[in-house]
């Protein structure tokens, strides 16, 4: 394998900084305070950096968008697995999708801001993200059906409504404990959500 010189490690070292500088930001002040000036200022580094590694603002989100996005970072190896799953163990792999999704939104405050952001503001940047997301899953969603000879597409919606449950589960949890008498302020009441999100899949994919 061919080693890395230090030019080609300064560079991968200075663009995680200003990806992570994002994240900072936005955990702190929240996107609407995301500029070039104050990234760079985050990640002390000149502002230059982030059009001659990134094109722009808009590119460096991007990049902040694919390394934090579940759905839009695991992807590969998400299909990846499908591919080498035999038809009989591919609910255990809609299960672990989607419970990883789960984990990883709660544990992710830059995760949920992202989400946020995408749900109140509408722009090219925002939808952008959301269609790559969009066609990760559907990717994903087509694989799953071939494998399992699924030929009725209601399974879409099922899968819909559980992503769309989850969002709202852990967005909902930052401002409430309980939801319909689910403790969202407790890891027993997530290991229920868990449990739920197991059961409709059991129950819907044994058809």
């Amino acid at each position: 394998m061919k080693k890395k010189n230090s030019t080609q490690r300064n560079r991968e070292q200075s663009m995680q900084k200003l990806v992570d500088a994002v994240g900072k930001i936005i955990i702190r002040d929240g996107f609407k305070n995301i500029g070039i000036n104050a990234v760079a200022t985050e990640a002390r580094l000149d502002k230059v950096l982030i059009y001659r590694y990134f094109g722009g603002l808009d590119g460096l989100l991007r990049e902040f968008a694919k390394q934090r996005d579940f759905y839009i970072k695991t992807s590969e190896l998400i299909n990846k697995e499908v591919e080498y799953t035999g038809k009989d163990g591919l609910k255990s792999v809609i299960i672990k999708i989607l419970t990883g999704q789960l984990r990883e939104l709660l544990g992710s405050r830059e995760l949920q801001e992202l989400m946020l952001w995408e749900m109140l503001e509408k722009n090219e940047l925002t939808g952008a993200i959301a269609r790559e997301r969009e066609m990760k899953g559907f990717e994903l969603s087509m694989a799953l059906k071939r494998k399992m000879d699924i030929r009725n597409n209601d399974s879409d919606a099922v899968i819909a409504l559980l992503v769309s449950g989850i969002y709202y589960l852990v967005l909902r949890s930052r401002t409430v404990d309980v939801f319909n008498g689910i403790q969202l302020n407790s890891e027993e009441g997530w290991q229920k959500v868990e449990n739920a999100i197991k059961q409709i899949v059991n129950t819907y994919f044994n058809q």
